[in-house]
């Protein structure tokens, strides 16, 4: 006997009974796929033909959860994709190139002095002239 198959809309075979079972044990075709012979009228579900073994759908696969989408500042909240990197900008030079050097400079001078015997002694820019 020739079994017609239908999946998802397209037909298949002819296959044997052996091939159309191999096949169902394989997941190729579904004992719900619609089948067809010689001697029927109608399309029916490939459970129903006679020597079929029809054995059960595997279990469902359970559908894993999306691993969790970190945040963060590196990654954009929206899309959950990492965040192209930051454009320098005036202010990082500013900050870490100028004023944290400035600001070490004067704590350590602060802490350790100038280490020189002779008080510091200022210079006035506008001296007063005597008339």
């Amino acid at each position: 006997m020739d079994l017609y198959i239908t999946r998802n809309g397209k037909q298949l075979g002819p296959y044997s009974l052996d091939e159309a079972n191999k096949n169902l044990r394989g997941g190729v075709i579904d004992s719900s796929d619609l089948a067809w012979h010689a001697g029927l009228s109608e399309w029916v579900p490939l459970s129903t033909v006679p020597g079929i073994m029809a054995s059960p759908p595997p279990p469902p696969r359970r559908a894993q959860p999306p691993p969790p989408v970190p945040t963060g500042s590196h990654m954009n909240r929206d899309t959950g994709v990492p965040a192209s990197p930051k454009k320098y900008d005036g202010h990082e030079y500013l900050a870490t190139k100028i004023v944290l050097p400035a600001i070490i400079l004067v704590i350590y001078f602060l802490i350790h002095g100038c280490h020189s015997n002779k008080p510091m002694q200022f210079v006035n820019p506008y001296p007063v002239r005597n008339q």
